[in-house]
C-alpha cells in the first residue's frame, strides 16, 4: 500500500474517526432531529384532525342553523294564517253586525 502513497496506520485511524463522527453525529443530532421532526408531524396531524373536526361541527351548526330557520319559518306562517283567519271573522262579525243594524234603521225608517 506504500507504493499507491496509502499510509495503512493514517488508513485506520481516519476510518475509526469517521466511524466516531458518525456515531456521535447519529447520537447528538439525527436522533434529536428525527425525533422533532416525529413530534412535528404529530402536532401537524393533530392540527389536521382538529380542523377536520372544527369543520364538520361548524357543518352541524350551519345545519342546525337552517333547521331552526325553518321552524320559525314556518311558524311564522302558521301565526301569520291564524292572524289572518282570526282577521276575517272579526271582519265577517262587523259586516254581519253592520248589516243588521242596517236592516234595523231600515226596518225603523219604514215604520216612521
Amino acid at each position: 500500500m506504500e507504493k499507491l502513497g496509502i499510509n495503512l496506520g493514517f488508513l485506520i485511524s481516519q476510518i475509526v474517526n469517521f466511524s466516531l463522527l458518525v456515531i456521535l453525529l447519529y447520537i447528538l443530532l439525527y436522533k434529536p432531529i428525527f425525533r422533532m421532526l416525529d413530534e412535528r408531524k404529530a402536532r401537524i396531524r393533530k392540527g389536521m384532525e382538529d380542523a377536520e373536526q372544527a369543520a364538520r361541527r361548524a357543518a352541524e351548526a350551519e345545519q342546525e342553523y337552517e333547521r331552526i330557520i325553518e321552524e320559525a319559518r314556518k311558524e311564522g306562517q302558521r301565526i301569520i294564517a291564524q292572524a289572518t283567519e282570526a282577521s276575517q271573522k272579526v271582519a265577517t262579525k262587523i259586516r254581519m253586525k253592520a248589516e243588521a243594524e242596517a236592516a234595523d234603521i231600515r226596518r225603523r225608517a219604514e215604520e216612521d
